[in-house]
């Protein structure tokens, strides 16, 4: 910040910033799990996704502080995209442009017009978007 070239920071300055944000983090998801109800209703543990869950040791910080298993994951079952895209970074905007994909399909076949263009199933739209962001990336 305020250099015109990268500057070198030593990764112990970095953990020490980071590592107090990382536990407050882990800590909010503790919170909210707790109150969604018993731990009970978490058997197969946490998934955490985004650009935060790549950071190292993050989800065994997230285990620690809520007591049930978790795990990095990222988008499964996505094809014709660049593997950048398949990262947990991704997973927010994968996901919305699946459910978009689900619900344009379900609302096709209730009118009775379960047209595709034949693209992995999916919609024009959706093939527009994909390509789009393959483009991009």
């Amino acid at each position: 910040m305020g250099y015109d070239e990268p500057v070198g920071i030593p990764q112990r300055f970095l953990a020490e910033i980071i590592g107090p944000r990382a536990r407050e983090m882990a800590q909010l998801i503790a919170r909210e799990v707790e109150s969604a109800g018993p731990t009970g209703l978490f058997p197969g543990g946490i998934v955490i996704t985004g650009g935060g869950a790549l950071l190292r040791g993050f989800a065994e910080v997230v285990q620690q502080e809520t007591d049930l298993p978790a795990r990095v994951a990222a988008p499964q079952g996505v094809h014709g995209m660049n593997d950048e895209i398949r990262g947990p970074h991704h997973a927010t905007v994968v996901g919305l442009l699946r459910w978009g994909a689900r619900s344009n399909r379900a609302r096709k076949v209730s009118r009775g017009n379960g047209h595709t263009n034949g693209h992995d199933g999916g919609p024009v739209v959706t093939v527009r978007f994909g390509r789009w962001l393959r483009d991009l990336f």
